[in-house]
């Protein structure tokens, strides 16, 4: 009993893979589309309108739609930026030994 306990804590800690994955795709990121459309009216909300080559801020699940289509460019985010990762990993890494 107390191994279940401990397992199940542990999980409630952690997401999965899966709960990350969902979570991300809900991040806006700016992409530069290749084509014009009006606004597309989403549950979360509207985005839009596309024209060529004008920055728009759209859900991450849909740039990623919209780039396997090659129907537009994603414009990295700092987040993404390599540079910020290794600050980001070198903080938490110095944190975690401070404390």
């Amino acid at each position: 009993l107390q191994h279940y306990f401990i397992q199940s804590n542990l999980r409630s800690r952690f997401m999965d893979p899966a709960q990350i994955e969902f979570l991300a795709e809900k991040e806006s990121v700016q992409i530069l589309p290749n084509f014009t459309e009006d606004k597309l009216y989403l549950i979360r909300g509207e985005v839009g309108p596309f024209q060529p080559q004008v920055p728009v801020d759209v859900p991450l699940w849909l740039a990623v739609n919209l780039k396997q289509r090659q129907k537009c460019r994603i414009i990295t985010p700092d987040w993404m930026d390599l540079g910020e990762f290794h600050q980001f990993i070198f903080l938490h890494t110095v944190q975690s030994c401070t404390t």
